[in-house]
């Protein structure tokens, strides 16, 4: 019995290496495919445990433990481990982190709505018509270079996070160029991020596709850094 167990466990530590392996070695479509069992098979059961046992809302921590882990996968040895040993110790070490960023933005999104709610009673804002109001929001938000408050905002995100939201944004343009730089290079990202072919989209998630495919990622990874960095892009507006 303790035979077959090992057995069993030995065919999983390989299968997953396998799929690991297809994901840096592979073509675009192939990787994609192989990551994609990696997260259902094996990442997000352990995301799922690691959830239950810290009561996190689970879809919740599920989706951003997944773009963690892709980030960190180039880190596993498949020679120290199997990798479902190695992945719970990088998910353990999230959720530590992600429980107390939690609890931040709880604080802050009670905060916001209570400075938002005072906000909804300012009388000028009534009198304004619809068109008018989008009007003077474009001239707040799509003409003006960031400030080093708007800027500090987003250094609160990590690197790749930051870089794939702000170009998804459309907002690569209203970032310093020597600012740009050296977060382009923090991601470790060539000088060609964004591509000039991005222009062409008015769609954050039409941008994404086509970031995912530029940069040989899958899909899901880059829009899960999009959703987990609109927080943070409101909070860009909504302090001035």
């Amino acid at each position: 019995m303790g035979s077959n167990a090992a057995e069993e466990q030995h065919s999983v530590c390989q299968h997953a290496t396998l799929l690991i392996q297809q994901t840096r070695q592979g073509q675009e479509e192939q990787r994609n495919r192989a990551f994609e069992e990696l997260a259902e098979r094996y990442i997000k059961p352990l995301a799922n445990r690691v959830a239950f046992r810290r009561r996190f809302p689970e879809e919740e921590f599920i989706a951003e433990a997944i773009p963690w882990v892709w980030e960190k996968l180039s880190q596993f040895d498949p020679h120290v481990g199997c990798f479902s040993a190695w992945c719970y110790r990088v998910l353990y070490h999230f959720a530590i982190d992600w429980g107390r960023r939690r609890k931040r933005e709880q604080k802050r999104f009670v905060q916001s709505s209570v400075l938002e709610s005072s906000e909804e009673e300012l009388p000028w804002i009534k009198t304004i018509p619809d068109d008018k109001q989008r009007d003077i929001w474009e001239q707040l938000s799509a003409r003006e270079v960031f400030s080093e408050r708007q800027l500090a905002i987003l250094r609160k995100l990590p690197a790749m996070r930051r870089t794939i939201a702000c170009a998804a944004a459309g907002l690569v343009e209203r970032i310093p160029g020597e600012v740009w730089s050296a977060w382009r290079q923090e991601a470790e990202l060539t000088e060609d991020f964004p591509p000039p072919e991005i222009a062409k989209y008015d769609d954050p998630l039409d941008r994404l596709r086509l970031l995912a495919e530029y940069l040989g990622m899958p899909f899901d990874i880059l829009r899960q850094h999009w959703y987990r960095a609109r927080g943070i892009l409101r909070e860009l507006f909504r302090e001035r």
